[in-house]
Order: C-alpha cells, then structure tokens, then sequence
C-alpha cells in the first residue's frame, strides 16, 4: 500500500527528476536544488545518477512531554537512495505560518540587532572588563587626535572632535573595506567646517554610529576622517598611532560582510543553507522551510568575509581587546578569553 502511494503523483505534489534535472535547476535558481547541491553529500549525488527514483521519507519529532514522537509533527526530511547513502534536511517553519501545526517554529533571519542584542554587547564588554584574566586590563584610554563625536543625545549631530592634549575617553573602531574613493575625507579645506558638523555619512559608518550610540559610547574613530588626508606629514604621523589606536579602543567593530563603505551591515542575516517550499495543509496552505542537518555541517569558528581575506585585517584582529564581528551569516563577539562568541545564540540556525 506504501510503496503505491509512493509511485503517484498528485496534482498537489512535486516531480521527481534525475540528477541532471536537479543540477540544471540548481543552475537556473531553484531554491532546494540549490540547497541539496551545497550539502556534503557527493557520495549521494553520485550514487543517485545511476538510480531512478530517490525515497523521500518525512521524520516525526518528538513531543515535549512524551518520548514517543508524533506522527503529526515533522522534524526532517531524508532522502534516501540506497545502498546506505541518505541525505536528511532539517524541517521548521515560521513563527506565524499556519504549518507550524507540524512543524517546529524557528526564525528564519539572524538578528544582529535589538534591545536583547545590545543588552548581550554590553554584559560581555562589562565581564571582559571586570573578569577576564587572559585579557588586557581595562583603563580608560587616551582618544586618539581626531575622532567623530556622535553627541550625548540620539538627535546630536555627529562632528570631528579634535582631541585635547592627555584627554581620555571610551571609544570604538571601525574596520571596514573602503571599496573605492571616499566621498567623505578630512582635508585642510574642510577641517575646521567637519567641527561644526558633518553633513552626511555613508551607509557602514551610519551603521557603526547607530552602535556606538547603542552602547553608550560617544567617540567613533574612522580612519578616513582622523587622517588629513592632502597632507603628507600628517598622514605619516597618524598612520605610525593606528595600531595604538586599535588597541587602547574599547571596542572594535568590524563591518566584515561590506564590500564598500557604502553597505550597510545591521540587516537580518539570512539562514545559511536553507530555502523554503510551500506547504498543503488541511486548513489551507503555508511554508516549510528545510536546511541543512545540524550534525552534517562542519561549521568554521567564522565564515570568511571580504575583510577577513586582508593580512592588515588580520593584523587589527590580534591587536584588538575587544571585537564586533558583523559578518554575512551572524554578530560575533571576540576577545582575548571569549574566542568567536555568538552575541545572541545561533544554533537554531545552523
């Protein structure tokens, strides 16, 4: 009786097609060939180019308060192929999607920002600060000659704070990828006018001051804006301070997921390896998404980005006391004690 039902086909239901079939609609977009070519499974691939029909079984989790599971609730999907090479997919849906009746409920985007997300910087900065003996000891630092000051209000405007001989003051870097000519420089022909106010800023360090400003923390220090940049003797100077000034700033945050100064990096992240597919339900329709199996990945400390491929990058890395990682797939924190620390947990997701 099962294995009939497993050979039709609905109206409702989805085409069974080779492995061709499935690497052409990887090619043309199609979001879980895509899914099933980026798994770890070249085994299974191969396996199924000589096979015709692949099973596809649908795994029930179990209830929270009983171990038997429920054959009303879907965990995964496996794919099975013979000859014990399988593939499994994990299965879950949306807060607010009707499937949830089967499925287990899961975001489907990594924050990286939030009231609960700012909580989480600041009570790891205040434990690194406090806690940590592998880390350098916290002292409030001297400010580097030239930094933007955001202002004590949320309606300040950001300008260039020139720093008073011996001043000292929490403030926080940014590292990102300039990504071409900068629009917005300091030169001896603006200077005294960015001390008033500066006009505009593009999206990365709009970005970084929303942080800073969450924090609590009133100085920025970008590097386009601290060096005078038409002058010679001025650039040498400040260029020999940047590694100090990597290292005495509080925090570091490090926009890894741009590519120019002009992306912004505070978005939800999208699920790695996942896709989403519709549903049919007995009460109308609604979305299953499936991802890769947790216990198949082979997860990185981090997904390298467009900054981390530079040595200089690298360099800051080991400088630094305290560091924001905003990459392409979640908000890292790093310090000397804490290696490459989720801000909020993501292992829902991955």
């Amino acid at each position: 009786m099962v294995s009939k039902l497993w050979h039709q086909q609905t109206t409702e239901g989805y085409a069974h097609h080779s492995y061709k079939g499935l690497h052409e609609s990887t090619l043309s977009g199609r979001p879980l060939c895509i899914v099933l070519r980026s798994t770890d499974f070249t085994k299974f691939l191969a396996h199924i180019k000589s096979r015709k029909r692949v099973r596809v079984f649908a795994t029930p989790r179990r209830s929270n308060d009983s171990s038997e599971p429920s054959i009303f609730s879907i965990q995964a999907l496996k794919f099975d192929a013979g000859a014990k090479q399988k593939l499994r997919l994990e299965a879950f849906s949306s807060k607010d999607d009707p499937a949830t009746t089967f499925l287990q409920a899961n975001p489907t985007a990594v924050r990286v920002t939030g009231n609960d997300i700012v909580q989480n910087i600041k009570t790891l900065t205040r434990e690194c600060k406090l806690y940590h003996k592998n880390c350098p000891r916290y002292f409030i630092p001297p400010l580097p000659s030239r930094v933007i000051d955001i202002g004590p209000e949320v309606s300040s405007k950001s300008k260039l704070h020139i720093s008073m001989p011996g001043q000292e003051a929490d403030y926080c870097c940014l590292s990102y990828i300039w990504g071409g000519p900068q629009e917005i420089l300091t030169t001896t022909l603006n200077l005294e006018a960015h001390q008033i106010v500066i006009p505009s800023f593009p999206y990365t360090i709009q970005d970084a001051i929303s942080v800073v400003r969450s924090l609590g923390f009133r100085y920025l220090w970008v590097d386009a804006l601290y060096i005078i940049q038409n002058d010679e003797n001025n650039k040498a100077k400040e260029i020999n301070q940047m590694g100090q000034y990597y290292k005495n700033a509080t925090i570091t945050i490090s926009a890894c997921k741009t590519s120019s100064v002009n992306d912004g990096f505070l978005e939800d992240r999208p699920i790695r390896h996942a896709c989403y597919l519709p549903m049919y339900l007995p009460t109308g329709n609604g979305n299953i998404w499936l991802r890769k199996d947790l216990d198949e990945m082979h997860r990185p400390p981090w997904d390298k980005d467009r900054l981390d491929t530079r040595g200089l990058a690298f360099q800051k890395t080991v400088l630094l006391p305290r560091l924001l990682r905003y990459g392409a797939t979640e908000l890292i924190w790093k310090c000397h004690t804490e290696n490459f620390k989720p801000v909020w947990p993501t292992y829902p997701f991955f």
